[in-house]
């Protein structure tokens, strides 16, 4: 009886030493914008664990434009911002970026697979992402994960 309860115990053990990892924080996130897009603003928030975080997702053109915008884009540089929302000022943990080509659409995307430069310093579900790019008039669209 005593070494079915060892048995039992180091198995328990063993588990949750393998398992720790497979359970890191992971969140989902999507653009639909001409612009910017403000996550605390939208309320969109993303909990994370303390750590490394890193961005995995993808951009194109779906073609549409505001009136005012030229007839074609040259491509451009999409900037993600990943902030805390903190009770007296919001804490910044860096900006990653990514080119998307003028010939970008959904069946031909840019991917983004970057580290933010600087890790979270605690588990919280206040996270939020600014996204930024270039105010042509040219809508942007993609999807991802924020994941530690």
């Amino acid at each position: 009886m005593k070494n079915k309860v060892l048995a039992i115990l180091s198995a328990v053990f063993i588990f949750a030493l393998v398992a720790t990892p497979a359970l890191a924080a992971s969140s989902s996130y999507s653009l639909n914008m001409y612009y910017r897009i403000d996550g605390k603003k939208e309320g969109s928030y993303h909990t994370l664990d303390k750590g490394k975080v890193y961005i995995n997702g993808y951009a194109y053109y779906n073609g549409t434009s505001k009136s005012w915008a030229k007839t074609s884009t040259k491509g451009e540089t999409v900037k993600y911002s990943l902030w805390k929302d903190d009770a007296w000022r919001d804490s910044y943990y860096g900006t990653v970026s990514h080119y998307v080509d003028s010939d970008a659409k959904p069946t031909k995307v840019y991917r983004i697979n970057k580290a933010f430069p600087t890790n979270a310093d605690v588990r919280s579900s206040k996270y939020y992402l600014e996204v930024m790019k270039n105010d042509n008039g040219w809508k942007i669209l993609g999807n991802g994960t924020l994941r530690n």
